[in-house]
């Protein structure tokens, strides 16, 4: 006997793991020849959805610009002010396997590296892409001269 999360499988059949489920659960029951002989084998997968959010960001050496409001993962609007030529830029995701993209405009930087900054506005975005899609959290970030 063959069961996927309660429901009995066809001996010999394949089985498909449920990717967005909670748990997913396999038994097999085997009975030896002499019918009184039985192995139960349970296996068990636990997923853990991809968050789409941010657990902190940090612009510049810590404890970095003073973002406005502060820090907080279900906002996505900030404004911040520099007044040096770049600053180091670090995205951390809520859940590891998040994939993370950061531009300044129109330029791309990589996750831990340097943002440059133009006099003035520049629009700093970090789009987070995880199960539920991605989501983008802006930072106005205004260098002084």
């Amino acid at each position: 006997m063959v069961k996927l999360n309660g429901t009995t499988v066809e001996n010999g059949s394949d089985v498909t793991w449920v990717p967005d489920s909670d748990e997913n659960e396999l038994t097999v029951k085997v009975t030896g020849d002499d019918g009184d002989t039985t192995y139960t084998v349970t296996l068990t997968s636990t997923y853990e959805p991809v968050a789409n959010t941010l657990s902190a960001l940090v612009i510049g050496a810590a404890p970095g610009l003073t973002l406005t409001p502060e820090f907080d993962p279900d906002v996505t609007s900030y404004t911040a002010t520099t007044s040096n030529q770049s600053n180091k830029v670090t995205a951390t995701p809520t859940s590891e396997d998040a994939l993370i993209e950061i531009h300044v405009g129109e330029t791309e930087i990589e996750n831990e590296s340097s943002a440059s900054w133009a006099e003035g506005e520049n629009t700093l975005t970090i789009a987070v892409t995880g199960d539920a899609g991605e989501k983008t959290y802006t930072v106005v970030v205004t260098r002084e001269t």
